[in-house]
């Protein structure tokens, strides 16, 4: 289980609700949030600025920021089976596929 608590992502363990770990999103908010099919020691997250972040959860830090994703709003993330794509849908009514380089970051 995880959530979204002021600039930080908290993630906690669905059983026992106590926290795993908390990382701060630098001056971010964080509006959407997706786990890697791959590597449960990663997540993703899109914030109020559009921006894809690549957390790993190990390190207990942000491992990338992106680009603005779109010119308006993101409004919904997936990460593919594979964890080799992410799918990005914004208000500017474009949905985008990213591939991710082997970093796990969008090119």
């Amino acid at each position: 289980a995880l959530g979204v608590r002021g600039l930080s992502v908290l993630v906690l363990d669905a059983q026992t609700m106590e926290r795993v770990v908390e990382i701060p999103s630098g001056a971010r908010t964080v509006k959407l949030l997706r786990f890697s099919p791959v590597s449960p020691a990663t997540l993703y997250a899109v914030t109020t600025d559009s921006r894809l972040q690549r957390y790993d959860l190990a390190a207990g830090e942000v491992a990338h920021e992106s680009f603005p994703l779109h010119l308006d709003t993101v409004l919904t993330l997936d990460v593919s089976d594979n964890g080799r794509l992410v799918l990005t849908g914004g208000g500017d009514g474009l949905v985008k596929l990213w591939a991710l380089g082997s970093t796990g970051n969008p090119s």
